[in-house]
């Protein structure tokens, strides 16, 4: 194992991050494995705890605790003359998001990459080192508190493996994607997850996380919107997650009652602390939802019931995904999800408005053109010597 770097310093980091700048100017291309541990139980923004990197010679530990001035990891994470290497980058994008409000590129994630392989749609980490390099990772560090202080040699030791084996089987990856002429699927599904308004909170949408919503009749929806966004302000401003300012039941009960009172907040089974605290800026959340116009009202997703006819060309068109999918060694469900399926039938005279992603990349290369031939009548489902097949025609 090569030796591992603690960053704990500001003239440390600066270092570090000087090295891997010089060595990327003299090798390309040039990729820097990376991942973080982070605590979230109770704050609303994940606490960064701990910084995994390396470029598969120089492995480093970087203590965010320890250290004021992240700066030179930023110019390094901006730096795009590197590739940055994630296993299901998704929260630590979110992290970086958090910090500066932007997003690294490019970026690569062996998650998507072993999907597109046929190792399954989330295959975990330690279950791809264990595909594909036949090594059990230690799990015993797996509920460990990374923000106490100090590590112990073993935390720090299973830190480092995530970074370690990730170089290892980004290159066995890479291999077969080249082989395959697979990688620039994968083109599409990276712009996706480095796109900021993946990340952004978008205040006037947060009522649809609210678990349940669905229950509520329409007219009550913009009281739960305008909840919904003040309980989310409040997270923020407190850094607290949601649920402990208000549950999701009692902002569906406020929703539903539209209290206009103390007491009625109490009546509509509110804890006291919460109506004390909050009681104020309920009422007049309420109140001014009273004067929202209804064409400005939230509405619920809608509901598209598929006709028989419909129901029955959706199961060609899934038998035409799973025909797909067998052929190229992937999951039915990371090509393409039945829901897709179902907006391309009802929007089958319009096919662009469905918006679906076999519109667009490698989903549209394996089955998309096959879905938009079938539904024009160019093509259809034959059998030949007992195999099911699409034929033009």
């Amino acid at each position: 194992m090569a030796e591992i770097l603690y960053i704990d310093s500001n003239a440390k980091l600066a270092q570090l991050c000087l090295s891997y700048h010089s060595k990327s100017q003299n090798n390309s291309p040039y990729y820097l494995f990376l991942d973080t541990e982070f605590i979230r139980q109770t704050t609303y923004y994940p606490k960064l705890a701990l910084i995994q990197i390396t470029d598969g010679e120089q492995l480093a530990i970087i203590d965010p605790l320890a250290i004021d001035d992240l700066n030179p990891f930023y110019k390094l994470c901006f730096n795009t003359d590197i590739t940055k290497v994630f296993h299901s980058g998704s929260q630590d994008l979110e992290i970086f998001y958090y910090l500066w409000g932007e997003l690294p590129r490019p970026i690569f994630d062996t998650q998507i990459a072993a999907a597109v392989l046929g190792y399954g749609q989330q295959i975990g980490y330690a279950n791809l080192v264990h595909d594909l390099l036949h090594i059990e990772l230690d799990k015993s560090q797996t509920r460990t508190n990374w923000l106490k202080r100090p590590l112990t040699p073993a935390q720090i030791t299973y830190a480092a493996n995530d970074v370690i084996y990730l170089e290892k089987i980004f290159h066995q990856l890479l291999s077969q994607l080249n082989e395959l002429n697979r990688l620039h699927w994968l083109d599409e599904d990276f712009r996706q997850q480095s796109l900021t308004s993946t990340y952004c909170i978008k205040l006037d949408e947060i009522w649809r996380k609210v678990k349940g919503f669905q229950r509520l009749r329409q007219n009550q929806l913009v009281y739960l919107q305008a909840l919904a966004k003040m309980r989310e302000e409040f997270a923020i401003k407190k850094d607290r997650v949601r649920k402990h300012i208000i549950s999701d039941d009692n902002l569906l009960k406020l929703a539903r009652s539209q209290p206009r009172n103390h007491q009625q907040l109490i009546n509509c089974d509110l804890p006291e602390k919460q109506a004390n605290a909050l009681g104020e800026h309920i009422i007049n959340n309420i109140k001014l939802s009273d004067k929202i116009t209804i064409d400005k009202h939230p509405e619920l997703p809608k509901k598209h019931i598929l006709n028989n006819q419909q129901e029955a060309i959706c199961e060609c068109l899934m038998a035409l995904c799973q025909l797909s999918a067998k052929e190229h060694n992937i999951s039915t469900s990371f090509l393409c999800q039945r829901k897709e399926l179902e907006k391309l039938v009802i929007h089958k005279d319009n096919i662009e408005q469905s918006n679906s992603s076999l519109l667009n990349g490698w989903r549209h290369e394996l089955l998309g053109n096959q879905v938009k031939m079938f539904l024009s009548g160019k093509a259809q489902l034959t059998i030949k010597d007992g195999l099911l097949g699409l034929e033009n025609g």
